[in-house]
């Protein structure tokens, strides 16, 4: 049921460049079409917030699910709106990368005094600018807090990534942890002009303090990554099988290789048990998708005979995607594969998770 002090962040774009619209790539000249037709409101030209509430918003849409399952609010929510600073260009020219255009691919992260930190990137592959923001309720402020590929030296002329992809965690001490991942993907080119891999980085959300950590897994991306508030430690998922474990106290490696036994851990699954401090995801590396787990305290991974479950419509099993942060009210650890299967597990069976099938998303399969 939605709340009527709901908060949605647009991430729309400030005003258009000095760049002649035919010089534009397709995509973008498109885009730039959709905004000057539906921005009518000139949310584009506008530095504060605009709020909008409508009776229209708990109007349920034609296609609505048949069954009644569902309640819908007595009162709309309040929806505010905010073009984010600090994002040029507005729009990219020909010649750039196939899916250059600003935007967030990560999770949003909430510190201990209720502010919200994000980071949006352009996507390029060659001089990418990525931003750091934070937005404040209670005062009602946006703005950006850290320019990233500036604190990691890069220029126009780099090969880098485009975008941070993982989850950002902050420590109580205040020190956010992010890494970097490619929007393009990088070929002989870019290793031959001094591309390493994905960048590590730290900002504290108190003292300002920003960190370059480098390249803690060489040759590697990091799209995957968690952290461990309690036991101070950043687990991250990378290519080539690659595993990275950093010490976020003693600021060090405790774990940059791959898994035993030829196991592959999936790239894009990660889920942290902060009882145990184990991370899992799935092993990739065979057709039978089995459920794996890394144990940072021992550096100690471990596969179980335990795989999601089929869906029904493809009649096939799909690597794990999306899932809840932690155990919900009951329990259970609530995830969505690859082709839209819906499952719920719990960790700390006997031989291995239980894992439970409960619907599927999508009926020819999609992630979530």
């Amino acid at each position: 049921m939605l709340r009527s002090n709901i908060v949605i962040l647009c991430m729309v774009l400030l005003s258009f460049s000095a760049l002649d619209a035919q010089n534009l790539s397709d995509s973008e000249k498109e885009r730039k079409k959709l905004n000057d037709q539906f921005d009518k409101l000139g949310l584009r030209e506008k530095t504060d917030f605009i709020v909008d509430r409508s009776e229209s918003f708990l109007t349920p849409p034609a296609t609505k699910p048949a069954d009644s399952n569902y309640i819908v609010a007595k009162e709309p929510p309040t929806v505010k709106l905010r073009i984010l600073p600090d994002m040029v260009p507005e729009y990219f020219t020909e010649g750039q990368q196939y899916m250059a255009g600003w935007a967030n691919w990560a999770h949003v992260t909430r510190s201990d005094d209720n502010r919200f930190f994000f980071s949006v990137g352009d996507h390029r592959g060659q001089g990418c600018q990525i931003n750091l923001y934070e937005y404040c309720p209670v005062r009602n402020t946006l703005f950006k807090v850290l320019d990233v590929d500036n604190l990691l030296g890069w220029t126009e002329y780099s090969y880098t990534d485009g975008k941070v992809h993982g989850e950002m965690g902050i420590m109580p001490d205040g020190t956010l942890w992010g890494a970097t991942h490619y929007g393009v993907y990088p070929d002989s080119v870019w290793y031959a002009n001094g591309y390493r891999g994905s960048w590590l980085f730290s900002y504290n959300i108190y003292t300002h303090e920003a960190h370059n950590w480098g390249v803690p897994l060489v040759g590697s991306n990091l799209p995957c990554f968690k952290l461990d508030r309690a036991r101070g430690r950043l687990v991250a998922s990378g290519a080539f099988k690659m595993i990275l474990c950093w010490d976020c106290i003693n600021k060090k490696v405790r774990y940059a290789g791959c898994p035993p036994n030829g196991w592959t851990m999936w790239q894009r699954a990660m889920l942290l048990d902060e009882e145990t401090g184990k991370v899992w995801s799935c092993d990739s590396s065979d057709k039978e998708i089995r459920f794996l787990s890394f144990d940072p305290e021992y550096n100690k991974f471990e596969r179980y005979e335990v795989s999601p479950p089929e869906n029904p419509y493809e009649k096939a099993r799909a690597l794990l995607r999306g899932h809840t942060d932690g155990p919900a009210m009951d329990g259970w650890v609530y995830w969505i594969t690859w082709n839209g299967g819906f499952l719920r597990c719990r960790f700390g069976g006997a031989s291995g998770p239980v894992v439970e099938p409960l619907a599927v998303s999508w009926v020819k399969g999609r992630d979530c």
